[in-house]
């Protein structure tokens, strides 16, 4: 019995700790949705509306600020941005990342990776 529950620990530790590779955040990223976790609200971008992100291996461009640049570092599974919010990874592919963040409500964003 207590090797299954060693097994058991072993497993429950490496799958909740996962590496975030710095160079997979690095490009722009298209918002293509915004769920308000408390009222299950999902916001998709509308016509020809985009809200890119610019994230390069020093600095991130968020649109709604204007053109600020921010600083950024990954705090194990957070992106911290400098100044201004800290965000949870929740999952980041090489073309999709979920974020999530609590700022006057608990948000998820849907990005899809920019190909230039």
């Amino acid at each position: 019995m207590k090797k299954v529950v060693f097994v058991f620990s072993i497993f429950l530790i490496i799958s909740c700790s996962h590496q975030i590779d710095k160079e997979n955040l690095i490009g722009l990223w298209d918002c293509t949705s915004a769920l308000d976790i408390e009222s299950n609200e999902i916001s998709l971008p509308e016509g020809e509306e985009k809200f890119i992100v610019t994230i390069t291996s020093d600095s991130i461009i968020i649109p709604e600020t204007g053109i600020e640049k921010y600083t950024w570092e990954i705090k194990g599974d957070s992106l911290v941005i400098t100044d201004l919010i800290t965000v949870y990874i929740k999952e980041l592919k090489p073309t999709a990342l979920i974020v999530e963040y609590d700022f006057l409500g608990h948000t998820q964003l849907t990005f899809k990776k920019i190909k230039k």
